[in-house]
């Protein structure tokens, strides 16, 4: 495959691939739309039968596997579009909030109704291709940029002053059962954190 960016192995094993060359599986029996088959992939979501589609250059896709239905989410003026094609990441919260990190800031809406609020990057944020996202024991969200983790607190509306300095995080996963935080970094190599202040790098 040409650059892999995400891949995907749901319960129907469709093996969904998502590359810049387009989203592909190994399947032989799951036809791809062809829409989807040929634009550049950075990011995918999956989410009770529907996978978020992220791309470089083409704004954001979705597609309703089991009704065969995609929609386009392009960069627009309009209020409630996203303003930016690039989309760096997806993030689903057990609210059913969709969050998108893009070359233009933090987007987000519920997953049913698609108009979308922004977020802009505080002024001393450095974000970078992978913009990763996820929500803390407290709520709030953290975002990766090119130096460390930053928060912000989503029922204030702002951005928290403490951070964690952990540069080129590609990836965070919380791992409910222990109770930790991973993070994956180009830097570092891969992380955990207990409470968010203490970390372990692990080999």
């Amino acid at each position: 495959f040409s650059s892999v960016s995400y891949t995907h192995l749901d319960v129907y094993k469709r093996q969904l691939f998502g590359t810049l060359k387009g989203l592909i599986s190994l399947n032989p029996k799951v036809k791809i739309p062809l829409s989807l088959r040929s634009i550049p992939i950075r990011c995918l979501k999956y989410y009770k039968n529907i996978l978020w589609i992220g791309t470089t250059d083409q704004g954001l896709y979705s597609w309703d596997i089991l009704n065969d239905n995609v929609s386009h989410f392009p960069s627009s003026k309009i209020i409630g579009s996203l303003q930016s094609e690039s989309i760096n990441s997806l993030y689903i919260n057990t609210s059913e909030v969709l969050w998108v990190g893009t070359g233009a800031g933090i987007y987000y809406s519920n997953i049913k109704k698609n108009q979308f609020k922004s977020i802009e990057y505080r002024p001393d944020m450095k974000p970078w291709h992978t913009t990763p996202m996820s929500l803390d024991k407290s709520g709030n969200l953290m975002i990766g940029d090119t130096e460390s983790i930053r928060f912000y607190d989503f029922k204030n509306n702002k951005y928290l002053e403490k951070k964690i300095n952990l540069p080129m995080v590609s990836c965070i996963v919380h791992d409910k059962n222990k109770n930790n935080y991973w993070f994956s970094s180009n830097i570092n190599g891969t992380v955990s954190y207990t409470h968010l202040d203490v970390y372990k790098r692990q080999p």
